[in-house]
């Protein structure tokens, strides 16, 4: 069998508007999201001169690693990156068919030396 019920909680149901008196004085809840960042102008059309592209833009991406990713944690560990760069506006997004993508992995013998290098190639 279930428990009843506390008191108070019939009281609340026979005054429901003592319930909405009592967080009045609270300040209504603020969200503020970052504004989108547009596209810089250049990336974002051609120039009237040029004929318009066609093909997606390759993205590669090389992991210097002390300690190499298995394979599903290369790709794993590329999606904020990616995320990022069309936050920036250097793609238009990071869909099937809006880009190619290579994910590649080095070895290196320090932490120093561990490194992201991201390179994108826009088809001329």
């Amino acid at each position: 069998m279930s428990e009843p019920l506390p008191p108070n909680f019939w009281r609340a149901l026979n005054r429901p508007a003592t319930l909405r008196s009592t967080h009045d004085h609270l300040p209504a809840p603020r969200l503020s999201l970052p504004e989108p960042v547009q596209p810089a102008p250049a990336l974002a059309q051609q120039s009237q001169g040029e004929a318009p592209r066609t093909g997606c833009p390759l993205v590669r991406i090389t992991h210097r690693r002390v300690r190499l990713f298995d394979v599903d944690g290369k790709y794993a560990a590329v999606k904020d990156v990616l995320d990022g760069c069309v936050y920036a506006g250097l793609l238009c997004g990071d869909k099937e068919g809006q880009i190619d993508l290579e994910v590649r992995q080095e070895k290196v013998s320090t932490f120093k030396a561990e490194e992201t290098l991201i390179e994108i190639v826009y088809p001329d």
